[in-house]
């Protein structure tokens, strides 16, 4: 037979259903975020796979994290004296690359031509870091380099830069728009 709903009967199920309501709702939020995590997950894979399989297949590569912990490949090519950091983010395209830093062997030590790009969150100082590591392996005592003039409307930040990394600046001249930065190892370093 017929079962007679109350007043209350009919309020419990309502805030039950409210509340199943809510689960639904949220599951299908956490479904979201978790097809969403998924699509950025292969589109990184999809950028690991490129960078390692046919942009840097020849050259040595290494995934790693800067010091302000972002996620990096970096390739290093020993016959195009090149350091090339790639961020490991999805909102690049696929060979954008964050910094490359070209030097030369030359018999005062390793000469750093030209670092170009960073965004502040610690590709250079990962670059000089594994060139000095490099240099280091090699016994390699000296990396030096010319402060570029075209560069000068960003020397304080060059500046500060290489200071950061432990290079000495010379002849940076009254007005900073030529110089030289040299970086020496310590004894007990190499």
């Amino acid at each position: 037979m017929f079962k007679i709903l109350t007043a209350s009967r009919f309020r419990k199920i309502k805030e039950e259903n409210s509340r199943l309501g809510e689960k639904v709702l949220k599951a299908n939020y956490k479904l979201e975020e978790l097809n969403e995590q998924l699509k950025l997950n292969k589109e990184r894979i999809e950028r690991l796979s490129y960078l390692v399989n046919e942009r840097c297949r020849n050259a040595s590569i290494r995934i790693t994290e800067t010091h302000k912990g972002v996620g990096v490949l970096v390739s290093y090519s020993e016959k195009e004296k090149e350091f090339e950091i790639f961020d490991l983010g999805v909102n690049f395209s696929r060979e954008e690359r964050k910094l490359v830093l070209w030097w030369q062997y030359r018999e005062r030590g390793v000469y750093l031509i030209d670092i170009q790009g960073g965004a502040s969150c610690g590709h250079g100082t990962l670059a000089l870091d594994i060139l000095k590591s490099c240099a280091s392996e090699m016994n390699i005592k000296t990396i030096y380099g010319r402060l570029a003039v075209a560069d000068w409307h960003n020397r304080e930040r060059q500046l500060a830069f290489y200071r950061k990394n432990g290079f000495e600046i010379t002849d940076a001249g009254s007005e900073k728009r030529d110089g030289e930065v040299v970086f020496k190892f310590k004894d007990d370093f190499v």
